[in-house]
């Protein structure tokens, strides 16, 4: 596989993971506030979330297709590129699952 080949394979890793932390919901249960304003947010117990750990794979996803990507680059602003992408997933997937 040539190196071309191998960015263009990151690159897609990296836009399917940050697709999938922004169309994930954070909870389970965020759909029931907005069908009923009643329902106050955070007020249902959830005893199994599975997302925040979803997101957290997708999350590593990301990192380590832009780390394909700073082992493959071939100039200085492809890996300044990929090092803020890093960077904007984790700040993505703090501000969406952590808080």
């Amino acid at each position: 596989m040539g190196r071309n080949a191998g960015l263009a394979i990151a690159w897609a890793i990296f836009a399917v993971a940050m697709l999938a932390l922004i169309a994930m919901p954070a909870s389970s249960y965020d759909w029931m506030t907005q069908m009923d304003p009643m329902v106050a947010p955070g007020s249902i117990e959830e005893g199994d979330n599975r997302w925040p750990m979803i997101a957290l794979v997708a999350l590593i996803a990301a990192l380590g297709a832009q780390l394909a990507v700073l082992k493959l680059a071939v100039s200085r602003p492809m890996r300044a590129t990929a090092v803020a992408l890093m960077i904007v997933a984790a700040v993505v997937w703090a501000v969406r699952f952590v808080a």
